[in-house]
């Protein structure tokens, strides 16, 4: 049926390029170690096929492209009048930015004390950030935030204009990983959050993306021919199982035309919901290599016909932010800082003095992601986070692996050849369970995360996913005047260095997509209820086994990271007190 027509034609194959499974690395801790390690789930599938398409589609989003030019374009001689317009605005994302490209240079000039005078006026006056301002520090003096150092080796002097015209070639070559960090953290639920090294506000933008594949999307649904030709709200119900609740979407309604075969041609009708409008085409046809063109578009959805009688699904798109989600992105880095606030709401704060600017208990969850190494003083930092938190709040921690192949990565690649070298070493997953014990928190869980590189383009284009994806990571880790001229050595080191043959988990080099992969651990807990809130079972054997460990809370088997000596007297005299101390 319509599932044919979708792989049909399709480029490429649409075998896995996730695995599922554990690397060597996490298994080598979960059995040597005797630690409960699982795989993070994934926010979204990740057969060849899907990478394909959710990439391609949210990096049109954040770029700004139209998302969905090809299927306007294929339905334009059958959308009724005024629909082309309203269909490539209801497709627009949209961002709600503090400030303005103009204003940065007001910004990097350090002239921005009107600017700076102006900022709580904006955050009060947005539709979308006003509610931000509740947990917000009123007595904090930005303007000492904002003319503080440069902050970081992401500033200007740093990598931060090679990372920023990496990032220029390509928005959504992490996103797979990134969605899957936001649904963990529980920002596809609604409420606050803290991006505490957020950057140039990254996640913010897939955090936005995300909502908007949910919110703003075209579904095509196979009926029954009959079904075609009712009213529109009789059409509208049936349909009801691929109409979210929140209305904001185009479904293109298909039946196969009588005696023409499932392949030749269909019947079709187009209906828009968003509540309180409801509005439909005429029936028209459309052949069945143009409804297979359609299909493979990465603005499509299709809406699978279950058994007789059942509505659509619309399984296989990731729960997006609601509409109560906000992210609020926070870097040290000036350079960062400045170009968050092109996006969304930036702040600038230190990650050991988070309470200098945010209120306690004020944010739903926490996330330390993509850079936790730099932080120095990893314990102090958490420590802040925890305050931050509501009761149930969870904080996320994300790093890579020091001894594992991305560790290995930044050892023998981004250290030589980045401008700035990368002189950091990576904390260990026990090191972090042990700060969030510390610092109060329960529920205490550790994952391996799939966290790869995506790049997407339409085969059908001039621009070939291998260039992006060699300058964008010569970019990102500030190496390009190293690589200039030598992507073939950057894609050996690549090729070398971040793949997992163990479980077939290796990178694939296409003219339309590449696939670079790789693994990142993940530590969470929550904040409870009440406070000295007792260990959990889980948490109490998780303790007691780190606790057996000749050298907790750092193995030597895992990192050469020193612990201050202060930490260890805390984390004996904690356990000692059963967690109470």
């Amino acid at each position: 049926m319509i599932r044919e027509l979708e792989t049909s034609g399709a480029a490429g194959d649409h075998g896995e390029l996730t695995r599922g499974h554990l690397s060597a690395e996490a298994e080598m801790l979960r059995d040597g170690l005797d630690l409960p390690i699982r795989l993070l789930p994934a926010a979204r599938p990740g057969t060849r096929e899907a990478l394909w398409r959710d990439t391609l589609e949210l990096n049109r989003l954040i770029a700004g492209q139209a998302p969905g030019p090809g299927p306007i374009s294929l339905l334009a001689p059958h959308l009724p009048a005024g629909w082309r317009a309203d269909l490539e605005a209801f497709l627009e994302l949209r961002f709600e930015p503090l400030w303005e490209h103009r204003e940065i240079a007001l910004l990097a000039e350090g002239d921005s004390r009107s600017l700076r005078a102006d900022w709580w006026r904006r955050v009060r006056a947005s539709r979308r950030w006003a509610a931000v301002g509740a947990a917000l520090n009123p007595e904090r003096d930005f303007f000492e935030a904002w003319d503080a150092g440069d902050g970081g080796d992401f500033g200007l002097a740093g990598r931060g204009q090679d990372y920023t015209d990496g990032m220029a070639h390509f928005q959504a070559a992490r996103a797979f990983g990134v969605e899957s960090l936001l649904r963990h953290l529980g920002a596809f639920d609604g409420g606050l959050y803290l991006d505490v090294l957020g950057g140039d506000g990254y996640v913010l933008r897939l955090l936005e993306a995300s909502r908007q594949r949910r919110d703003r999307r075209l579904m095509v649904a196979e009926v029954a021919p009959a079904t075609l030709h009712m009213d529109a709200a009789s059409l509208a119900a049936a349909l009801d199982g691929a109409l979210p609740a929140a209305g904001g979407v185009v479904v293109l309604a298909a039946a196969p035309a009588p005696g023409g075969g499932h392949g030749e041609a269909w019947l079709c009708r187009l209906l828009r919901s968003e509540p309180p409008r409801l509005e439909t085409s005429g029936v028209f046809r459309l052949p069945g290599q143009r409804l297979g063109e359609l299909l493979r578009e990465p603005a499509m959805v299709r809406a699978g016909q279950g058994a007789a009688g059942a509505p659509p699904d619309p399984g296989g798109w990731p729960a997006a932010g609601g509409p109560g989600s906000l992210l609020i992105t926070n870097d040290i880095s000036r350079h960062m800082f400045y170009l968050a606030g092109l996006w969304g709401l930036a702040t600038r704060e230190d990650a050991h003095s988070l309470s200098r600017t945010f209120n306690p208990g004020s944010l739903d969850g926490v996330l330390f992601a993509y850079g936790t190494h730099h932080v120095l003083g990893l314990d102090a930092a958490v420590r802040e986070a925890a305050t931050l938190l509501r009761p149930g709040g969870r904080l996320v921690v994300h790093d890579f692996l020091g001894k594992g192949r991305v560790g290995r990565w930044f050892q023998q690649v981004v250290h030589p050849e980045s401008r700035t070298g990368h002189a950091f070493t990576h904390p260990s997953p026990i090191e972090i369970v042990v700060y969030l014990l510390l610092a109060g928190l329960r529920e205490v869980e550790i994952f391996e995360m799939e966290d790869p590189f995506v790049f997407a383009v339409s085969p059908d284009g001039a621009e070939d996913a291998r260039t992006i994806a060699s300058t964008y990571l010569a970019g990102m880790y500030g190496m390009t005047a190293s690589f200039e001229g030598q992507h073939d050595r950057l894609r050996r080191l690549v090729e070398d260095i971040l793949c997992y043959p163990e479980i077939g988990n290796v990178p694939r080099w296409d003219r339309d997509l590449v696939y670079v992969p790789r693994r990142a651990m993940v530590v969470s807990a929550r904040r409870p209820a009440g406070e000295d809130a007792p260990l959990s079972p889980s948490d109490a054997r998780l303790a007691a086994r780190i606790a057996e460990l000749p050298d907790a809370p750092a193995p030597r088997t895992l990192a050469r990271r020193p612990i201050d000596p202060a930490v260890q007297r805390q984390w004996a005299h904690w356990r000692g007190t059963g967690g109470r101390g």
